[in-house]
């Protein structure tokens, strides 16, 4: 079965964006804007920044709504918080930190510390159902940033939740 990241409305499953494919396209785009201060962490928040989006629920939902990426929907499957929560909690407090902020807020949906941390609180089970979808865990924590750039090092480093 094929898992989207995008579907169009009013057009066939052979024009919706396979989620591999706007991954891809997602990691070598932010790739091509952090090399130069943060080698390899575009390649991660490419990859992860829609790994919530395997959660059959979200699929699901994607099936129903062209517009699923909303967070903000009162009835929708968040997706975001899947990728920030796995960086959170397999990287370094650094680099969980350099990665999770972004992706978590890449719809908007995020406001401040506090609400990020609730929003890590619930992210566990997201994961689980985007592994029983076919998330790609173990390719996802393989290509995390081991270490932090060596200007992020002077940061204060705080947990997430």
């Amino acid at each position: 079965m094929i898992l989207y990241a995008h579907t169009r409305p009013d057009r066939p499953p052979s024009e919706w964006e396979p989620i591999e494919t706007h991954a891809k396209t997602v990691a070598a785009l932010a790739e091509s804007f952090c090399e130069g201060f943060a080698p390899g962490f575009g390649q991660a928040l490419g990859w992860l920044h829609d790994a919530g989006k395997y959660q059959p629920a979200f699929q699901q939902y994607l099936q129903n709504d062209s517009e699923a990426y909303d967070e903000t929907k009162p009835d929708g499957v968040p997706h975001s918080i899947v990728g920030a929560w796995l960086a959170a909690k397999t990287c370094t407090a650094c680099v969980g930190q350099l990665l999770a902020w972004p992706i978590a807020a890449h719809h908007g949906a995020l406001r401040d510390k506090a609400g990020l941390s609730a929003r890590l609180q619930t992210a566990n089970r997201r994961l689980e159902d985007a592994v029983r979808g076919g998330m790609p865990i173990e390719m996802f924590k393989g290509m995390l940033p081991q270490d932090a750039p060596l200007w992020a090092h002077s940061w204060e480093a705080f947990a997430l939740g």
